[in-house]
């Protein structure tokens, strides 16, 4: 994978991407993290770790296309990678790969 993501990874980032936006209304209603638990497992059906997390990609990224276009979803959730995307470098699998084994 070079600085451009596949059609399918687009898809996939593009997908999670709505449904983050989807989940952050919920999230900013709900009164406690349990009751946003009980709104994602009911409406989502997602366990409340994976629904966080989509809601914090699309708060941060939402309306990122410059980003989202050239960055997969692993790359997004580990949000290292921003800065250099925007300065033109080229983000490979192996410097995701590296990055998820650090701590």
């Amino acid at each position: 994978m070079g600085s451009q993501t596949t059609e399918v990874e687009q898809v996939i980032v593009e997908r999670n991407i709505m449904l983050g936006i989807d989940l952050i209304a919920p999230r900013n209603v709900a009164g406690s993290n349990r009751e946003f638990s009980r709104i994602a497992r009911r409406t989502y059906g997602l366990d409340p770790v994976k629904a966080a997390l989509h809601a914090r990609v699309a708060r941060a990224y939402g309306d990122r296309r410059d980003i989202t276009s050239r960055l997969n979803w692993a790359a997004l959730i580990r949000q290292g990678f921003e800065e250099r995307v925007l300065a033109g470098e080229r983000v490979a699998a192996n410097d995701i790969r590296r990055a998820r084994l650090r701590p």
